[in-house]
C-alpha cells in the first residue's frame, strides 16, 4: 500500500508544474481581458468627457461670408459624430484674416479639445513668409480636416483671342482684380516673373463680382485666379454657354471637369522654380482648413478628427452644403500634417525667393469704378439679403449685398443685410447693374 507521504512525494513536482500552469494561464487570461477593455475604455473616457460639454467653433471672419456659412453647417452635423455627442455652438472671432482667432486658438483657448477654428488656408503658411503678427507654430496645432481643395484658373473672356496657355508667353492677357495682397495680384507676378507670361493687371475693383461685370462689358479680357467651384456655383452660364476659355490651373492636381487644361507648375523651367510653385498651392489643398488647440489629448483629437470625416460622408450634411459655392473634397487632420511637414521643410533660400516673387510688381493699371446713385423702394429682396431688385429708370435692376462691405444703416441705425425687406425706400450706390451696392441708407 502506498502511503500519502509516498503519493505526495511522487506527485508534488508534477502538481508543482500544473498549478504553475494555472497560474500563468490566469495572468494571460486577465491580460488578455485586459486588452479587450483597454480600448473601449478609451473610448469611454472619450465619450465621458464630452457628453454634457460644449463644443465651440470659433469662427475667423465675421457672419455671411464663405468661411462663416461653411463652418455652421459643420457645426450643425458634427455634435452626432463626436463620442458623448456634445453641443457644438458656433462663435465669430474675426479680425485680420482670421489671424486673430488663429492666435487666440494656440494661446488662450482651453487645451482640451472643446474649441475647433475656421480659419483661412493661408495662416498656417504667414510664417514662412514673414507675416506679422504670428503667434504660433503651424505644426504644433492640431488639424482637424479640410472640407475642400480648391482649383483656381487663369480665364479668358471668349472674345479673346488667347485660347491657350502658351499664348500668355506672346500675346498676354489683360486681367482684372481687387488690390495688391490678394490672389488676383499675386498669381500674375509669379506667372509673369517665374514663368514669362505677359499678364497684365486692371486693379481696384471692389470685388469678384465687380470683376465678373467688368469682364462681360469688354472693359478686361480675363480674370487671373477665380476658383474653378466659385464659377460653377456663380457663372455657370458662362461654362455651359462656351463664355470662357479656362487657359491653365493654378493648383498641383487638375480638377476633374478639366482634363485638357494644363497645370501652370508644368510650365516651370527647373526644379527649383517648380518647388517655389508647389509652396504657394499647397495652401489650395487644404483651402477650408479646421484647426484645434496644440496639445490636445491624442485621443479626443482622434476622436475630432474622425468626427469630422464621418460628418463630411453624412447624408444631411452633404445636402446641407449644396446651396454653397465650395465643392466638398475633404481631406483628414493627419494628411494636412504631412502637407505642412512637406512645405515646412522647403529650403530657405527657395522661400525667400518665392516671397520676392510674391511682392514683385505686375503691369498694373487702376480700374475706372462705375457709381450710380438712386434712391428707389426695394422690390423684392433675396437670399436673406445677399441681392436686392429694385426700379431705376423705369427698369428693374439687381445689385448685389455684401455682408462685409456694404455699408447698411435703417431708420439710422447700422444694419446687417438680413434685415432688409420689401418696400424700404433706400438711397443706394452701387456698382451698375448686378454690381455690388457699396452703402445704402434705408427707411
Amino acid at each position: 500500500m502506498i502511503s500519502g507521504n509516498r503519493f505526495a512525494h511522487i506527485y508534488s513536482p508534477n502538481v508543482s508544474f500544473a498549478r504553475t500552469l494555472l497560474s500563468g494561464a490566469a495572468i494571460v487570461v486577465v491580460l488578455a481581458a485586459a486588452s479587450l477593455v483597454a480600448q473601449p475604455a478609451r473610448a469611454d473616457a472619450v465619450s465621458d468627457f464630452y457628453k454634457d460639454k460644449r463644443v465651440r467653433m470659433v469662427i475667423g471672419y465675421t457672419t455671411g461670408g464663405g468661411y462663416d456659412s461653411y463652418a455652421r453647417v459643420l457645426a450643425r452635423f458634427i455634435g452626432k459624430h463626436i463620442p458623448g455627442t456634445p453641443l457644438v455652438i458656433s462663435q465669430n472671432m474675426p479680425g485680420a484674416g482670421s489671424l486673430l482667432a488663429t492666435n487666440w486658438i494656440a494661446n488662450a483657448a482651453p487645451r482640451d479639445g472643446t474649441v475647433i477654428g475656421a480659419i483661412n488656408r493661408g495662416i498656417p503658411f504667414e510664417s514662412l513668409t514673414g507675416g506679422k503678427g504670428v503667434q504660433f507654430d503651424p505644426l504644433k496645432l492640431g488639424w482637424v480636416g479640410s472640407l475642400g481643395k480648391e482649383v483656381n484658373v487663369t480665364i479668358a473672356w471668349h472674345t479673346s483671342k488667347v485660347k491657350k496657355a502658351e499664348q500668355l508667353f506672346t500675346d498676354g492677357l489683360i486681367v482684372g482684380g481687387t488690390g495688391s495682397g490678394a490672389d488676383s495680384a499675386i498669381y500674375p507676378a509669379i506667372m509673369n516673373n517665374l514663368l514669362g507670361a505677359k499678364i497684365r493687371l486692371i486693379a481696384g475693383y471692389p470685388g469678384g463680382n465687380d470683376v465678373n461685370i467688368a469682364l462681360e462689358r469688354g472693359e478686361i479680357e480675363g480674370r487671373p485666379s477665380p476658383s474653378w467651384s466659385s464659377l460653377r456655383s456663380g457663372r455657370a452660364d458662362w461654362i455651359r454657354d462656351g463664355k470662357i476659355v479656362p487657359i491653365w490651373q493654378l493648383s498641383l492636381s487638375k480638377h476633374p471637369d478639366l482634363p485638357n487644361v494644363p497645370l501652370a507648375i508644368d510650365f516651370a523651367k527647373n526644379a527649383e522654380d517648380r518647388q517655389i510653385m508647389e509652396f504657394f498651392f499647397a495652401r489650395q489643398e487644404m483651402s477650408r482648413p479646421y484647426v484645434t488647440t496644440p496639445d490636445t489629448d491624442a485621443a479626443r483629437l482622434k476622436a475630432l478628427r474622425d468626427a469630422f470625416m464621418a460628418t463630411t460622408k453624412d447624408a444631411e450634411f452633404i445636402e446641407a452644403t449644396k446651396t454653397q459655392d465650395v465643392e466638398l473634397d475633404p481631406i483628414s487632420g493627419a494628411e494636412i500634417d504631412e502637407l505642412l511637414k512637406r512645405v515646412f521643410a522647403t529650403p530657405k533660400h527657395v522661400i525667400e525667393r518665392a516671397t520676392q516673387l510674391a511682392r514683385s510688381e505686375v503691369p498694373t493699371q487702376q480700374a475706372v469704378i462705375t457709381s450710380v446713385k438712386v434712391t428707389a423702394p426695394l422690390l423684392r429682396v433675396e437670399g436673406k439679403g445677399a441681392s436686392i431688385i429694385f426700379n431705376n429708370a423705369g427698369a428693374e435692376t439687381k445689385a448685389l449685398v455684401s455682408a462685409a462691405r456694404t455699408k447698411i444703416t435703417i431708420a439710422g441705425q447700422d444694419a446687417k443685410r438680413d434685415s432688409l425687406k420689401e418696400a424700404l425706400i433706400c438711397e443706394m450706390d452701387y456698382a451698375g447693374p448686378g454690381g455690388e451696392v457699396r452703402s445704402m441708407a434705408c427707411k
